[in-house]
Protein backbone atom coordinates (compact mmCIF):
# COMPACT_ATOMS: atom_id res chain seq x y z
CA UNK A 1 0.00 0.00 0.00
CA UNK A 2 2.79 2.04 0.59
CA UNK A 3 4.74 1.77 -2.64
CA UNK A 4 1.12 2.95 -4.46
CA UNK A 5 0.86 6.22 -2.64
CA UNK A 6 4.18 7.53 -4.48
CA UNK A 7 3.25 6.40 -7.96
CA UNK A 8 1.17 10.05 -9.67
CA UNK A 9 -2.36 8.71 -10.19
CA UNK A 10 -2.65 10.36 -14.09
CA UNK A 11 0.68 11.35 -16.66
CA UNK A 12 -0.15 14.92 -16.08
CA UNK A 13 0.96 14.65 -12.49
CA UNK A 14 3.65 12.49 -13.08
CA UNK A 15 5.07 15.76 -15.42
CA UNK A 16 4.14 17.51 -12.60
CA UNK A 17 6.24 15.92 -10.02
CA UNK A 18 9.84 16.96 -9.34
CA UNK A 19 12.69 14.55 -10.13
CA UNK A 20 15.02 14.26 -6.74
CA UNK A 21 18.50 14.27 -8.86
CA UNK A 22 17.66 17.53 -10.56
CA UNK A 23 19.43 20.72 -8.63
CA UNK A 24 17.55 23.64 -10.66
CA UNK A 25 18.42 27.54 -9.72
CA UNK A 26 17.47 30.60 -10.77
CA UNK A 27 20.61 32.58 -11.91
CA UNK A 28 21.06 36.37 -12.52
CA UNK A 29 24.43 37.22 -13.80
CA UNK A 30 25.84 41.13 -13.35
CA UNK A 31 29.90 41.52 -15.04
CA UNK A 32 32.26 44.11 -15.42
CA UNK A 33 35.55 44.70 -16.77
CA UNK A 34 37.91 47.94 -16.51
CA UNK A 35 40.67 47.68 -18.77
CA UNK A 36 43.35 50.55 -19.35
CA UNK A 37 46.88 50.76 -21.72
CA UNK A 38 49.54 52.38 -22.05
CA UNK A 39 52.02 52.05 -24.84
CA UNK A 40 55.75 54.18 -25.34
CA UNK A 41 58.64 52.79 -27.58
CA UNK A 42 61.15 54.59 -28.82
CA UNK A 43 63.89 52.40 -31.18
CA UNK A 44 67.02 53.89 -32.60
CA UNK A 45 68.55 52.78 -35.82
CA UNK A 46 72.41 53.86 -35.87
CA UNK A 47 72.14 55.47 -39.76
CA UNK A 48 73.75 58.89 -39.94
CA UNK A 49 71.19 61.59 -39.02
CA UNK A 50 70.25 58.93 -35.76
CA UNK A 51 67.16 57.59 -36.72
CA UNK A 52 64.54 56.94 -34.83
CA UNK A 53 60.98 55.31 -34.08
CA UNK A 54 58.46 56.88 -31.74
CA UNK A 55 55.53 54.51 -30.83
CA UNK A 56 53.05 56.25 -28.21
CA UNK A 57 49.31 55.84 -27.51
CA UNK A 58 46.87 54.95 -24.63
CA UNK A 59 43.47 54.02 -24.65
CA UNK A 60 40.83 52.04 -22.02
CA UNK A 61 37.85 49.71 -22.06
CA UNK A 62 34.92 48.96 -20.08
CA UNK A 63 32.08 46.38 -19.75
CA UNK A 64 28.97 46.20 -18.27
CA UNK A 65 26.25 43.59 -18.47
CA UNK A 66 23.31 41.92 -16.84
CA UNK A 67 21.50 38.62 -17.35
CA UNK A 68 17.68 38.49 -17.11
CA UNK A 69 16.99 35.78 -13.93
CA UNK A 70 17.19 32.67 -15.63
CA UNK A 71 16.47 29.23 -15.16
CA UNK A 72 19.70 27.14 -14.48
CA UNK A 73 21.23 23.73 -13.71
CA UNK A 74 23.73 21.27 -12.17
CA UNK A 75 24.98 19.40 -14.86
CA UNK A 76 27.57 16.36 -14.10
CA UNK A 77 31.20 16.51 -15.58
CA UNK A 78 31.83 13.31 -17.90
CA UNK A 79 34.33 10.82 -17.04
CA UNK A 80 35.11 12.74 -13.41
CA UNK A 81 35.04 16.21 -15.03
CA UNK A 82 34.04 18.72 -12.65
CA UNK A 83 30.00 19.78 -12.95
CA UNK A 84 28.81 22.90 -14.89
CA UNK A 85 26.34 25.08 -13.54
CA UNK A 86 25.01 26.26 -16.80
CA UNK A 87 21.16 27.24 -18.62
CA UNK A 88 21.29 22.84 -19.92
CA UNK A 89 21.73 23.99 -23.84
CA UNK A 90 26.03 25.41 -23.32
CA UNK A 91 25.20 28.54 -24.92
CA UNK A 92 24.82 30.05 -21.08
CA UNK A 93 22.94 32.86 -20.16
CA UNK A 94 22.35 36.44 -22.53
CA UNK A 95 24.03 38.86 -20.76
CA UNK A 96 23.41 42.05 -22.28
CA UNK A 97 24.60 45.81 -21.90
CA UNK A 98 26.90 48.41 -22.84
CA UNK A 99 31.14 48.12 -24.35
CA UNK A 100 32.80 51.03 -24.64
CA UNK A 101 36.46 51.68 -25.95
CA UNK A 102 38.59 54.75 -26.35
CA UNK A 103 42.33 54.78 -27.71
CA UNK A 104 45.20 56.26 -29.79
CA UNK A 105 47.86 55.29 -31.48
CA UNK A 106 50.37 56.88 -33.25
CA UNK A 107 54.00 56.11 -35.16
CA UNK A 108 56.99 59.25 -35.36
CA UNK A 109 59.75 58.71 -37.61
CA UNK A 110 62.43 61.02 -36.94
CA UNK A 111 66.06 61.53 -38.57
CA UNK A 112 66.26 60.75 -42.30
CA UNK A 113 63.83 57.99 -42.12
CA UNK A 114 61.47 61.28 -40.95
CA UNK A 115 60.55 62.68 -44.97
CA UNK A 116 59.86 59.22 -46.40
CA UNK A 117 57.38 58.56 -43.72
CA UNK A 118 55.05 60.97 -42.27
CA UNK A 119 53.35 60.40 -38.52
CA UNK A 120 51.12 57.78 -38.63
CA UNK A 121 47.71 56.96 -36.47
CA UNK A 122 45.61 54.05 -36.19
CA UNK A 123 41.99 54.86 -37.30
CA UNK A 124 40.08 55.31 -34.44
CA UNK A 125 36.53 54.92 -36.39
CA UNK A 126 35.40 51.67 -34.25
CA UNK A 127 36.13 53.20 -30.92
CA UNK A 128 32.74 54.61 -28.65
CA UNK A 129 30.14 52.53 -26.58
CA UNK A 130 27.84 50.24 -28.14
CA UNK A 131 25.15 47.73 -26.78
CA UNK A 132 26.33 43.83 -26.10
CA UNK A 133 24.83 40.64 -25.62
CA UNK A 134 27.16 38.05 -24.74
CA UNK A 135 27.05 34.18 -23.28
CA UNK A 136 27.44 34.16 -19.65
CA UNK A 137 28.97 30.71 -17.91
CA UNK A 138 29.88 29.39 -14.52
CA UNK A 139 31.58 26.20 -13.83
CA UNK A 140 33.02 24.72 -10.83
CA UNK A 141 36.78 24.77 -10.38
CA UNK A 142 37.00 22.84 -7.27
CA UNK A 143 34.33 21.50 -5.39
CA UNK A 144 33.03 24.48 -3.70
CA UNK A 145 34.16 27.50 -5.97
CA UNK A 146 32.02 28.59 -9.11
CA UNK A 147 34.16 30.48 -11.98
CA UNK A 148 32.35 32.82 -13.95
CA UNK A 149 33.28 33.24 -17.63
CA UNK A 150 32.44 35.08 -20.85
CA UNK A 151 32.92 34.59 -24.05
CA UNK A 152 33.28 37.73 -25.71
CA UNK A 153 36.15 39.58 -28.27
CA UNK A 154 34.99 43.30 -28.51
CA UNK A 155 38.87 43.79 -30.57
CA UNK A 156 38.39 45.51 -33.79
CA UNK A 157 40.59 46.47 -36.26
CA UNK A 158 39.83 50.05 -36.29
CA UNK A 159 40.38 51.23 -32.55
CA UNK A 160 43.87 50.73 -30.95
CA UNK A 161 43.02 48.48 -28.39
CA UNK A 162 47.34 48.04 -27.20
CA UNK A 163 50.32 46.33 -27.03
CA UNK A 164 49.54 44.68 -23.68
CA UNK A 165 46.28 45.66 -21.78
CA UNK A 166 46.02 45.25 -18.21
CA UNK A 167 42.53 44.16 -17.22
CA UNK A 168 40.74 43.69 -14.02
CA UNK A 169 36.74 43.00 -13.45
CA UNK A 170 34.61 42.03 -11.31
CA UNK A 171 31.42 39.15 -11.69
CA UNK A 172 28.87 38.20 -9.44
CA UNK A 173 25.89 35.86 -9.62
CA UNK A 174 23.12 36.12 -7.74
CA UNK A 175 21.57 32.53 -6.98
CA UNK A 176 17.87 31.28 -6.12
CA UNK A 177 16.51 27.96 -5.37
Amino acid sequence: MAAAALVPATAAEAKKAPRLDDAVYTVVARVTMDESWNYDENTTDLCLDGCSVEEKGSGSAHLSVKSKPTKWMVMRGVRGRPPAIDVGTGEGAAAVGVFKRDGALTTTHAGSWAAANPPESLPADGCGTRSVTVPFHLAFTDRTTLAPSIDADFDTADCPAGRTPASSGTAAATVRR
